[in-house]
């Protein structure tokens, strides 16, 4: 066969007596290789490679920033920029090829905090977060009203403000803050401060 094949035989003796046997076929061909390049920025993560199936095998090198170093498609989060290959063989061992992946990290890093927010219930905008590129650990998120009273803090970058204080929302007006983060960047420390407003 061309394709890999599952033929089964019927057998009948003389006296009507039936059996049946399957005997599948495996057949291997030359594996198609991929030579991919990607742009990230640092801290991101990006899929690659190809799943060929079970009947193959696949080493990865280098393996620092791979989620795993045998499967088929690991997720690739390098710090600086890197050429991964595969080597993808037949478990057989009748054809080995190598696929290569080239992945250029961007080094940019910013921590940023939105303008504005509107905490109305809309489920658009109702909560301010940090966010930015290359952050690898928030260290502090902190707001404060007009007087300097502190509304809110966190350092998990996941969570943000929702405009309550004491279970009251808090008034139309403009809010300070400060943040600061550990970037991927070579653990550099980035601080950021400015002001918000909150809008209804």
């Amino acid at each position: 066969p061309l394709v890999s094949t599952n033929y089964s035989v019927l057998i009948t003796d003389v006296n009507g007596c039936t059996g049946s046997v399957n005997v599948p076929v495996t057949v291997y061909g030359p594996i198609t290789t991929e030579t991919k390049d990607t742009l990230i920025i640092i801290g991101d993560s990006v899929l690659i490679g190809q799943d060929l199936g079970s009947n193959y095998t696949y080493v990865w090198d280098p393996v620092a920033g791979l989620s795993c170093t045998s499967c088929s498609t690991p997720y690739a989060q390098p710090l600086v920029s890197t050429t991964y290959t595969v080597t993808i063989t037949d478990k057989e061992g009748c054809f080995t090829d190598i696929s290569r992946y080239t992945i250029e990290v961007n080094t940019k890093v910013t921590l940023d905090v939105p303008s504005a927010f509107t905490p109305d219930g809309d489920g658009v905008n109702d909560v301010i977060f940090v966010d930015g590129w290359g952050i690898k650990q928030l260290l502090e998120f902190k707001i404060y009203n007009r007087w300097g009273q502190l509304m809110f803090e966190t350092t998990d970058i996941n969570s943000g403000w929702d405009g309550f204080y004491r279970g009251e929302l808090q008034n139309i007006e403009t809010y300070v803050y400060t943040a600061r983060a550990i970037s991927y960047n070579e653990g550099r420390i980035i601080t950021k401060k400015g002001s918000f407003n909150l809008i209804r």
